[in-house]
């Protein structure tokens, strides 16, 4: 279901199946951050990535993703 990339002694998944089919890539080098988020919100945001995305690998980390290039986008146009 999944090509790997590997890189290193870690292997990576090189595309993701979302649900509708589509091939998202996963590109780049892989960054780590460890945060605390309010309980509520980690269990909304997680209800809400298994609905869109599944159970898939690396599910999670796409949708932080995804939601820190928005909040990177709207605070860059504020500055403006």
């Amino acid at each position: 279901m999944f090509e790997r990339l590997a890189l290193g002694r870690k292997a990576f998944p090189e595309k993701l199946m979302n649900p509708d089919h589509t091939n998202v890539d996963w590109c780049g080098l892989i960054g780590v951050i460890n945060v605390s988020v309010d309980d509520d919100v980690e269990k909304k945001f997680r209800e809400l990535v298994a609905k869109k995305y599944g159970k898939i690998r690396g599910a999670l980390g796409m949708a932080v993703t995804e939601a820190m290039k928005l909040w990177i986008k709207k605070a860059e146009s504020e500055e403006q």
